[in-house]
């Protein structure tokens, strides 16, 4: 997902799970992605929001929730 502004949306922090943050490009787990995430994502009017296949580092970035590697080692 790419936003007009670094902001994460509630939508993302509530329902999703950060994988990696490039500057404003957000790469988002949801485990269930509803229609009604989908709704609340279009209402934070995304740039460009797109579906991924998962790579194997993401999955364990989203089950270890390594927190460094999602801020790019920050």
């Amino acid at each position: 997902m790419f936003f007009a502004d670094k902001h994460i949306p509630a939508v993302v922090k509530e329902h999703g799970q950060l994988i990696k943050v490039y500057g404003r490009v957000l790469e988002v787990y949801f485990a269930d992605y509803t229609p009604t995430i989908e709704t609340a994502l279009q209402q934070n009017q995304p740039l460009m929001m797109a579906v991924q296949p998962l790579t194997i580092t993401d999955v364990f970035r989203v089950k270890l929730g390594d927190r460094q590697a999602v801020w790019g080692g920050v």
